[in-house]
Parts: structure tokens; C-alpha cells; sequence
């Protein structure tokens, strides 16, 4: 399993900021560190975040839940898991019905398991 690094997930942010012409920055270094670490939680041998899809959903959620750039959270976001996913073979594809999606994600209306779903609906093998 390949997980995103801290430098990939800045490097995402600042291309973000910089379509966007916002500022760019960290507000919570902590906050982005703790979305980084979140897919990789592991207690003894458990692993409550176990497909590709699940890290991926929990990274998106805890980057949205923990607002940790100056700008451009909630893009970022979808990039991230996107980015992670693509690292480890698979393609996100979405659509434009699916802002409705992103959005209920951004106002924290989705729970983990929902989002992880809705990734895997969208996602698939690299070819």
C-alpha cells in the first residue's frame, strides 16, 4: 500500500491554490500530519480502514473535517484520495452529478463508510 507524503499532499494543495489564485499555506500543520496518518491507523493486527477505498475515504474526511490549508480544503481533499488511488493502481472517475456528493462529504453528512462506497462505485483498475 502506497500512502500519500506530506511534501505530495502540500505539492497538491499549492497547484489547488494556484489554479484557484487563492493563498496558499498550512493553518494546521497538526491537523494535515492527522489526516495523513488516519489511513494507516492500526491497532495490534486490526486495520479499521482495510480496502484502498476505505483509506482513501478517510483521508478525504479528515482533510475536510480538519481544514488544515489556507485555502482550497475541499478540492484538495478529492485530490488527495484521488491521487492516493491512482498510487495504488486505481482510477477515480467522477461525474457531475457527483458535486452533490462532494458537498454532502464537505458539510461532514456522509459518514466513512458512505464515502468509501461511493469511491468504490466510482473507482476502478488502472489499465
Amino acid at each position: 500500500m502506497r500512502y500519500l507524503t506530506l511534501p505530495e499532499l502540500l505539492s497538491v494543495n499549492w497547484h489547488v491554490a494556484s489554479q484557484r489564485k487563492g493563498p496558499f499555506g498550512l493553518l494546521s500543520r497538526s491537523g494535515l500530519e492527522e489526516a495523513l496518518a488516519r489511513p494507516q491507523t492500526r491497532i495490534d493486527d486490526y486495520e479499521p480502514f482495510a480496502t484502498l477505498s476505505e483509506k482513501a475515504a478517510v483521508l478525504m474526511d479528515s482533510l475536510m473535517k480538519n481544514r488544515p490549508f489556507l485555502s482550497g480544503n475541499v478540492l484538495t481533499a478529492l485530490l488527495a484520495a484521488d491521487l492516493m488511488l491512482r498510487l495504488n493502481g486505481m482510477r477515480f472517475q467522477t461525474l457531475e452529478e457527483d458535486l452533490e456528493q462532494v458537498q454532502s462529504i464537505s458539510l461532514l453528512q456522509m459518514t466513512i463508510p458512505q464515502i468509501a462506497d461511493w469511491i468504490q462505485l466510482r473507482s476502478h483498475s488502472q489499465a
